[in-house]
């Protein structure tokens, strides 16, 4: 039976206070205090993991409901069916190896921001500096534009190794809109 040092310190004062039958019922139940415990960690371990696999199928889910979206587009213009998009909707340039296509799928504020947090993850600096600055441009309103988010956009942008003009530009206006943030300091060096 293992005991930590407490549950052995209060054994040996039961031991001394008590006779040793009750002695026998005290260690019964710090064996079950202990298997409690084991239990209760175990349990929380496996929530971690579940819920982590949870967001990650959320990801996948709002990917799968992009693609749907887009593929609905596609087959309605091939079987004929008018769309309400006209040729004037458009956009009259592609930008060059453009990651986020948001004028194909129409990405919510939600899932740009689940994208790039999941890209930064992964460590996929362009696709994430990409989402990050989508995001900022098309909902510049949004009330998920905050501190951390500039901040994470600044560096992504600067760890593509393609936007450091992105970089310096979500920075900047991190050290001017929040003067009082805790990535104030981060921001600064990064733009060093």
């Amino acid at each position: 039976m293992k005991m930590n040092i407490l549950n052995i310190l209060i054994l040996v004062s039961a031991c001394i206070l008590t006779s040793c039958e009750s002695l026998d019922q005290f260690a019964e139940k710090m064996a079950k205090i202990d298997r409690y415990e084991k239990v209760s960690l175990f349990l929380a371990k496996e929530n971690r993991e579940l819920k982590a696999k949870m967001s990650s199928f959320e990801n996948k889910l709002q990917v799968l409901k992009a693609e749907n979206t887009y593929l609905k587009s596609q087959v309605d213009r091939l079987s004929g069916k008018k769309n309400e998009r006209s040729l004037a909707s458009v956009p009259a340039w592609k930008k060059n190896n453009d990651l986020v296509q948001f004028s194909v799928y129409k990405w919510t504020p939600k899932q740009m921001i689940s994208m790039a947090e999941k890209e930064f993850k992964n460590k996929n600096y362009e696709k994430s500096a990409q989402f990050y600055q989508e995001f900022i441009e098309q909902y510049p309103k949004a009330k998920n534009l905050d501190d951390q988010l500039l901040f994470k956009a600044g560096v992504a942008a600067f760890e593509s190794g393609t936007h450091n003009d992105w970089a310096v530009k979500n920075l900047e206006k991190l050290v001017t809109l929040y003067p009082t943030s805790k990535y104030y300091r981060g921001a600064k060096l990064w733009m060093a």
